[in-house]
């Protein structure tokens, strides 16, 4: 082998190790890492199993009992549960202009029933039997910072229990990890990531 040909080698191998750098420094330089976990599931003690195995690193979680109707594509929550999702930061207003979007916390909860979705001339949703149950007041606002779901129901604690729609278990996590590889390590049926730390 020529001396030219023995020092392409070294060469190659820095010019590997040096993009390899780089792009490690523009990936972490873009992608802040997120602690919030949103996840959905029909089956409690699936998801009560991925957080007893991630136990350790979980720094705060809780757990509602939701309903979900398929038909209309509308997650249910009780007013209780609606509230316990507000005190742990995991509900958001969202302002839309063109294709920005910015999030504020939801601090309280204004009327029930309640409806939160993008379609603000929604006035209604229904149960799997077809009964309707109207809104006092529609806002844009989501679990996170996106919706998993057409619309979200939150009803007085009564109207829940009469709302009839299958049974959906959310757990929202603030894990010690970044949310984005967490994830990876939890079961459910749908999940979302967000930050916990919007103002």
């Amino acid at each position: 082998m020529s001396k030219k040909k023995i020092w392409i080698i070294p060469v190659l191998l820095l010019f590997i190790l040096g993009g390899y750098f780089a792009v490690n420094k523009v990936v972490a330089l873009f992608h802040q890492p997120v602690h919030g976990i949103i996840l959905y599931s029909k089956d409690k003690k699936s998801l009560e199993k991925g957080l007893e195995n991630n136990h350790s690193s979980i720094k705060d979680s809780i757990n509602i009992k939701a309903k979900y109707n398929s038909k209309t594509d509308t997650l249910v929550l009780s007013k209780n549960s609606a509230e316990k999702l507000i005190a742990a930061h995991a509900v958001n207003y969202v302002n839309k202009k063109g294709n920005d979007f910015t999030f504020k916390h939801v601090t309280s909860l204004s009327k029930t029933p309640a409806l939160w979705t993008s379609d603000l001339k929604a006035a209604s949703a229904t149960d799997k039997n077809g009964k309707i149950f109207t809104a006092a007041a529609t806002e844009y606002i989501v679990l996170g910072e996106s919706s998993t779901t057409k619309k979200t129901l939150v009803l007085d604690n009564n109207d829940f229990q009469n709302f009839q729609a299958a049974a959906e278990y959310i757990s929202v996590i603030e894990d010690k990890r970044d949310a984005a590889h967490a994830l990876t390590t939890y079961s459910f049926d749908k999940a979302q990531i967000f930050n916990f730390n919007q103002k």
